[in-house]
């Protein structure tokens, strides 16, 4: 996982779950507007996708991505600030998961 400084005080942080198939780099330019909307973001491969090792494309199960994502909200969370989660295809499911799975207690200042 990356962490990548906001443009100035940062207001919240942003984690960003890719899809299928992709990894960090597509985000560059997402990324890129986030930083000058004073967010930071924290953003990673998902295993078995992008840079992370093992075969392509394989995990043993779904709740590897889970654990995974969870461990970068955790992350996030320790910034202080609101996290804002943004997921797309397969990472829309994956988060949809993970939220699923947490107390409002855990992550009360969640935004999705």
């Amino acid at each position: 996982m990356w962490k990548r400084e906001a443009e100035g005080t940062p207001k919240a942080s942003v984690v960003i779950i890719h899809g299928a198939g992709e990894y960090h780099a597509r985000y560059e330019w997402l990324i890129k507007q986030f930083q000058q909307m004073q967010l930071q973001v924290f953003i990673g491969d998902l295993p078995g996708q992008g840079t992370t090792p093992g075969p392509r494309g394989h995990v043993d199960s779904f709740q590897v991505y889970v654990q995974r994502v969870r461990q970068w909200l955790e992350e996030a969370k320790k910034e202080g600030l609101p996290v804002i989660l943004v997921a797309h295809s397969m990472g829309g499911l994956i988060g949809a998961s993970v939220m699923q799975k947490l107390q409002e207690k855990e992550m009360p200042d969640m935004i999705i």
